[in-house]
């Protein structure tokens, strides 16, 4: 996809000032060892509780590019925002602004209960409600502002220079792909349509004329979207969704929705995102979906999701060819057995995967092959576990060495730290 260089030049630029102005680092709490829970996880005090923060159901957790932790406050219908040290954050000293997520009252749509999030490498905080839409706030809009939005392109065809006016700006993409570049933009001040831009606001819509023409499959006006995996990063970006209506997790590819100028002076593209294909589908075997939960993906792109259907309660798909990277046979990860209810999965940045349990109210956690390792969560008195320190935790996510859980039958956010131990170390065993 060619695009004119000018915009390119705005690109690279928009990508600088996000990693200059949006990195805010807090130091992380300390812990104490009187409160271990197992051998190497060590849990943090005091936890972040209900009558502190006035948590109703806290259902997701997400660590931001900028190392703030996002919590999907699904009771309360909005999203708070912590730093490292567990300060509640409206904005900073950075430009951050987090209001419009203190009440997620959509246009159109009304209070939404956010179930999961996730952040693409645009900045779009993504947020699951259970409906057939995805919704989206930008941090970055936000942080700088948007001045005016075009109203029309003049396009350019890079093979027989014959130019036209383009007004449906959601169709770039398809022009841009086929030979065109812009060669000028024609903005409009719209305060409507910027507000509704910096608002949270719909990214993928089940309901949109193109994503029911192109799934085949089934009727997305139907679908039950309950959790997002973005991937990939400039024009290849897109969305694993995950729809419990229909047993499936789907992939989304962006498009240009709007060419956006910012109070900055930057021209830069807002994304919406739109049905491509079917990854997979339903089915009792491995690699397939009944009854889905949770999803996420790797560094490298591979995918992970829990169920509580089926013959396996968590299943992993090679990046790309989608094909199942554990074996049924021998590896503890897929033994359904395990679980009371596989409600979340993680895969921090050394492979260990980790699986909220809320059925059985702790942390299981597993080495990149799915090997078992140890439980999380649990009171041990002489290598014995006596007892459970969380009560159905649903979301679980590891960043700088701590372990945060979603304890969402206390609402409350409890973290643990990890400990290398000594004989761990002279075994070369870091997990």
């Amino acid at each position: 996809m060619k695009i004119a260089e000018s915009i390119n030049l705005f690109l690279i630029i928009i990508l600088s000032l996000i990693l200059i102005d949006c990195v805010s680092k807090e130091p992380f709490p300390t812990f104490s060892e009187s409160e271990q829970s197992d051998t190497s996880y060590i849990q943090i005090t005091p936890n972040w509780t209900k009558s502190e923060y006035n948590f109703a159901s806290p259902k997701d957790l997400l660590i931001g590019e900028d190392d703030y932790l996002f919590i999907a406050d699904s009771g309360n219908g909005r999203i708070v925002v912590l730093d490292g040290a567990g300060n509640q954050i409206q904005s900073d000293e950075y430009g951050n602004d987090f209001t419009a997520l203190a009440n997620l009252d959509v246009p159109n749509v009304g209070i939404i209960q956010p179930l999961r999030l996730a952040q693409d490498t645009k900045m779009n905080l993504l947020i699951a409600n259970g409906s057939n839409k995805i919704f989206a706030w930008n941090q970055y809009f936000s942080n700088i502002g948007i001045d005016s939005i075009a109203v029309s392109v003049i396009l350019s065809n890079i093979n027989t220079d014959d130019q036209f006016e383009l007004f449906h700006i959601d169709s770039l993409t398809i022009y841009a792909s086929n030979g065109y570049n812009i060669i000028q933009i024609n903005f409009e001040k719209d305060e409507n349509r910027i507000n509704e831009i910096l608002a949270p606001h719909p990214f993928f819509d089940g309901e949109d004329i193109v994503n029911i023409l192109n799934d085949e499959y089934a009727n997305p006006r139907n679908s039950k979207i309950i959790d997002l995996a973005p991937f990939g990063q400039d024009y290849k970006a897109g969305l694993y969704l995950m729809d419990a209506r229909y047993n499936r997790i789907i992939r989304g590819y962006y498009y240009i929705k709007n060419v956006l100028l910012l109070s900055d002076g930057a021209i830069v593209f807002d994304y919406g995102c739109w049905f491509y294909d079917v990854v997979t589908g339903q089915g009792n075997g491995a690699g397939y979906v009944m009854e889905p939960k949770s999803m996420n993906i790797d560094e490298s792109g591979n995918l992970y999701y829990t169920q509580t259907g089926g013959n396996f309660s968590c299943h992993g798909l090679s990046s790309g060819s989608y094909r199942t990277l554990f074996d049924p046979a021998t590896d503890d990860i897929v033994n359904a057995r395990r679980y009371g209810l596989a409600a979340d999965i993680w895969v921090d940045s050394r492979g260990t995967i980790y699986v909220a349990d809320a059925g059985l109210n702790y942390i299981h956690t597993f080495n990149s092959v799915g090997a078992f390792i140890r439980n999380v969560g649990t009171e041990v008195v002489d290598s014995l576990e006596v007892g459970y320190l969380l009560n159905r935790p649903e979301s679980v996510i590891f960043n700088n060495n701590i372990l945060y859980v979603a304890d969402t039958g206390n609402s409350q956010i409890v973290r643990f730290q990890y400990v290398i131990l000594a004989e761990q170390s002279a075994s070369g065993n870091s997990d």
